[in-house]
């Protein structure tokens, strides 16, 4: 169970990076 949510917030924390980076890659 403690596995599950580990990934689930690294999956989260990838996808904020991700979206940051096409927000800076957008407005550049």
């Amino acid at each position: 169970m403690k596995k599950a949510i580990f990934f689930m917030l690294i999956l989260g924390v990838v996808c904020a990076i991700a979206d940051a980076a096409g927000g800076f890659a957008k407005e550049s």
